[in-house]
């Protein structure tokens, strides 16, 4: 909960902006960055009323058990959106809610302005599948709240050292074209399709989720019995054939550490309408997983502050404690390579 609300807290437009609107769940989070904003830079503030706030909302938070950072942050602006869009919604229908068609409003919905929520953590993606065979397109709309990129490795050549991954290629990776196998609804022959995607609109705040946590099938061990009884052999005096067969493999959820370069800044032009290429997102926070598995250990977090010189500092969190930072040295470190789990960039205006 800390480190995921450190990392939002750092987008000052949308928790300025916040401020008197949505339900119980928003005014907590807006409370709690308002506490923030009277202590100096480097200060902690009780996170209580948030932690309330989603109890009452959600059960899948509850008690101060280890729970994963990136789901909680997700969850929450999810939480923060609905209430917005509710608040919305009940607005429109006080103002004018008598003798509209169903045309009327959705025109009315098609000029709505766009939610805080959609204007800082919304990308709109085309996804196109065009048959390998006929070349007929399917087009699709989906959003995207964060995206999640892979923790890959570089095949390592012989006496050299293996090429680091980086964050600029986990995104070149998640927009790569990919060919699925998928039955064309325009030809007979078509049983597979190439899939490119192609962002539509851009969120002010990008959160990038490093897929550090994956489900690999491992082999069971086999555990020889101590004990042999009669029903343990068959008719020829033969171990029962069951008991000497293998366990069948299990899925397990495991940590990948790999390093992965975190670039300080990026743009996303290849992947953009011409109209809103130019513009490259700056790295703003970090959350770090302290720890060997995805059931255990400790977030931690480095975050952009403004000074009371009303410049930016950086500064790690681990939960009370806050001190001043060098990035620097963070994106150097092999340590930190290796912990980095989300990502924050922001729009450089």
């Amino acid at each position: 909960l800390n480190s995921s609300l450190q990392l939002l807290y750092t987008v000052r437009g949308f928790c300025t902006r916040l401020v008197n609107h949505g339900g119980p769940l928003s005014k907590s989070v807006t409370a709690v960055d308002q506490l923030l904003q009277k202590e100096k830079a480097m200060s902690s503030v009780s996170p209580r009323l948030v932690k309330d706030a989603i109890d009452i909302a959600t059960d899948r938070f509850t008690g101060y058990e280890q729970r994963d950072a990136h789901e909680f942050l997700s969850d929450l602006i999810d939480r923060v959106h609905d209430e917005l869009d509710e608040e919305v919604g009940a607005g429109k229908e006080n103002k004018d809610s008598t003798n509209r068609t169903e045309k009327e409003d959705a025109e009315k919905k098609d000029m709505a302005p766009s939610l805080l929520t959609d204007e800082f953590f919304r990308m709109n993606v085309n996804v196109c599948l065009k048959c390998d065979s006929c070349s007929y397109e399917r087009n699709m709309d989906e959003m995207y709240r964060h995206l999640s990129i892979e923790v890959d490795r570089h095949e390592q050549k012989e006496d050299e050292v293996r090429p680091k991954w980086t964050v600029n290629e986990g995104i070149q990776k998640f927009f790569q074209s990919d060919q699925r196998e998928l039955k064309c609804e325009k030809c007979e022959e078509g049983t597979t399709a190439t899939q490119t995607l192609a962002v539509k609109s851009r969120p002010k705040a990008l959160i990038l989720q490093l897929k550090r946590f994956v489900v690999k099938e491992r082999a069971q061990i086999q555990r020889p019995s101590t004990r042999k009884s009669a029903s343990d052999h068959d008719e020829t005096g033969n171990e029962n054939a069951e008991e000497q067969s293998p366990l069948p493999a299990e899925m397990v959820l495991l940590k990948n550490k790999d390093p992965v370069v975190v670039d300080e800044s990026f743009d996303l032009d290849h992947y953009l309408p011409k109209e809103l290429k130019g513009s490259k997102y700056k790295l703003s926070g970090i959350v770090h997983h302290h720890g060997g598995s995805p059931s255990s250990g400790h977030y931690t977090t480095d975050a952009v502050r403004v000074n009371s010189d009303n410049k930016t500092d950086w500064v790690s969190f681990d939960d009370g404690s806050a001190y001043e930072a060098n990035i620097a040295k963070i994106l150097k470190s092999p340590h930190s390579q290796r912990t980095a789990y989300l990502l924050l960039y922001t729009l450089d205006s």
